[in-house]
């Protein structure tokens, strides 16, 4: 397998796979409101040839600063609804987003 330096703001599949479980785990509520997700995890996860993009809700549970805590992942999709996910072709999930609270907007309907 070629070991492939990660694109700055992709994470190891593992680590992706590590916080979807614990998302799913949860029972708790969460007092998240939504995501801000910068345009770059769309534009990497589109420049790597996807249809479409997915996003994944995780936990990192060995986070322990609360305002981090929570992600949304981002992954390429193909063209059969498939994820595209192999970092020796370039396909990678990327995860720079930040939630909200405390990351929410001041003004609109949604806030």
């Amino acid at each position: 397998m070629t070991t492939n330096k990660l694109p700055e703001n992709a994470i190891e599949l593992n680590t992706a796979v590590t916080w979807v479980d614990a998302w799913r785990a949860s029972d708790q509520v969460l007092p998240l409101k939504g995501f801000l997700v910068p345009k770059v995890d769309f534009t990497e996860a589109l420049a790597e040839g996807a249809a479409a993009i997915r996003t994944y809700m995780g936990i990192d549970p060995t986070d322990e600063n609360e305002e981090t805590k929570y992600h949304i992942l981002v992954v390429g999709v193909d063209d059969e609804g498939n994820d595209m996910l192999d970092p020796d072709l370039g396909q990678y999930v990327y995860d720079f987003s930040q939630p909200c609270p405390p990351m929410c907007s001041g003004t609109g309907k949604l806030k």
